[in-house]
């Protein structure tokens, strides 16, 4: 293999890793949201009760 492939193939897989790291990050901010909404909606159904 030739050092142009070996470079791109390297600047790929750094690609790949930026962007894994970006949706790893992306995952916890959303999963973080997620557990904040159902939190207030618990909070919400205890002062409202269940009848809703």
């Amino acid at each position: 293999m030739s050092c142009d492939k070996c470079s791109a193939l390297l600047e790929r897989l750094s690609k790949l890793r930026d962007r894994k790291d970006y949706y790893v990050r992306e995952n916890k901010r959303l999963r973080a949201q997620v557990r904040n909404q159902r939190k207030k909606l618990n909070e919400w159904e205890k002062k409202h009760g269940n009848d809703v």
